[in-house]
């Protein structure tokens, strides 16, 4: 199984390569203003690479690109061992290339209401709940390939940014990991600023829309609840304060455009601080889970 991710991208951005190994799976190419190309190779006077293939192969593709001093802007997961996060530290310390990683929830108006909501200095510990359905895939999927990693890196690593993403990626103090049944698994994390994260992560139920999710943050001043990324409430310690809906489609057009604006503006972008401690959490909570299994995956 594979999906072909083009961007929704800006006017002002055009886009020039698309590189495909099986360019028939694109359909008419006549429809792209885009050369369509099997080449491995970067086009070195290109200024941003959209990255999105297999999860093993992000974190060389994205060196490449800074190393070329343009940016980079990758899919999830960043990275999917220690040696691929050691290399994309190294290289957003040397060169002049600018890192922006595709987490769609950091984006979402409904988690940013959220935090106004819960944290009116925008400095308060946010608690976190999340329970998420993931769709079943067929035993030979890629996901499921060895380097491919847990659901941890392939999916989890969402709902983990976003947790830090809210709580100004506060270093973890504390990590646990117990697997639930077949392939299912509770972490709990708690950050140096007090905040703490229970994220389970299921393949058990219905399938009907996809993903699902449901999110619960707190703090003192009440509870925002996120359904599925489109369903808003958040209720203060006394009554239901705020309703809102939003399609969570927008969420991608949404990053899209304020990625290319930081760009167009040599603003904003990932920085080594907040790339070591999301990404030390996700593989640390990926070798949890693999420490009760038979199963040992190689970097």
């Amino acid at each position: 199984a594979k999906t072909q991710i083009l961007p929704n991208l800006p006017d002002y951005i055009k886009m020039e390569f698309i590189h495909e190994k099986d360019t028939a799976q694109l359909g008419n190419k006549n429809k792209y203003s885009a050369t369509l190309t099997t080449s491995a190779d970067f086009k070195p006077d290109s200024d941003i690479y959209f990255i999105a293939g297999y999860h093993h192969t992000h974190a060389s593709l994205a060196i490449q690109a800074l190393q070329q001093d343009s940016a980079a802007v990758v899919e999830k997961p960043l990275v999917t061992s220690r040696k691929d996060l050691a290399l994309i530290l190294e290289a957003m310390k040397t060169t002049e290339g600018r890192l922006f990683t595709c987490y769609h929830m950091r984006h979402n108006p409904l988690f940013k209401q959220a935090k106004k909501d819960l944290s009116k200095d925008g400095k308060t510990p946010l608690n976190m709940n999340a329970c998420v359905f993931e769709t079943p895939l067929p035993a030979k999927h890629w996901y499921n390939w060895p380097n491919s990693r847990s659901h941890i890196v392939s999916n989890g690593c969402h709902w983990l940014d976003l947790f830090l993403f809210l709580n100004d990626y506060s270093k973890p103090r504390d990590i646990s990991l117990k697997r639930l049944g077949e392939k299912d698994s509770l972490s709990a994390v708690i950050l140096e600023n007090g905040a703490y994260l229970v994220l389970h992560l299921t393949h058990q139920g219905s399938a009907r829309i996809g993903v699902q999710d449901l999110v619960s943050l707190r703090s003192h001043a009440g509870t925002a609840t996120v359904k599925n990324a489109s369903s808003y409430s958040f209720e203060s310690q006394h009554s239901l304060l705020r309703q809102i809906k939003f399609n969570r489609a927008d969420s991608y057009r949404i990053m899209y455009k304020e990625i290319c604006e930081n760009i167009k503006n040599k603003t904003g972008g990932e920085t080594p601080e907040t790339v070591s401690v999301l990404n030390n959490l996700i593989l640390d909570l990926d070798a949890l889970y693999f420490s009760s299994s038979d199963i040992q995956p190689k970097d």
